[in-house]
């Protein structure tokens, strides 16, 4: 099965819009999240973060993905199915999903704060 692909053109008119909604959400996620543990910030050093204290983890019902417009259409085409996504990292914003939680290391598990759902 071939993959579809966008040129050049296609990704430059759509890069401004992908990083308004990513920004948006990153908010969403600095605003509601929570720091940190010291043994996440030693992961995260360890992965080569910079800055692990301005990272905010956020546990959300559902990853955020555009619903409508060019970028919903972009995942359409590109075949991205946002139901199978447990996770989310924009920029220091991370989205865990709830479920997903039980996936990951018990370090990562029990920092998270219980969140509203978020719709895109």
């Amino acid at each position: 099965m071939a993959m579809a692909r966008l040129v050049p053109e296609q990704i430059r008119a759509i890069l401004p819009v992908a990083c308004a909604w990513g920004e948006r959400f990153e908010g969403y996620a600095l605003a509601s999240g929570v720091a940190l543990t010291p043994d996440q910030t030693q992961d995260a050093l360890a992965a080569g973060v910079v800055h692990p204290e301005k990272i905010r983890l956020a546990r959300i019902a559902a990853i955020p993905f555009p619903q409508e417009g060019v970028l919903a259409e972009v995942n359409l085409v590109l075949g991205f199915d946002p139901r199978s996504a447990v996770g989310l990292t924009l920029r220091y914003g991370i989205f865990v999903v709830e479920g997903a939680l039980r996936r990951i290391a018990p370090c990562w598990r029990t920092s998270l704060p219980t969140s509203p759902s978020t719709s895109a």
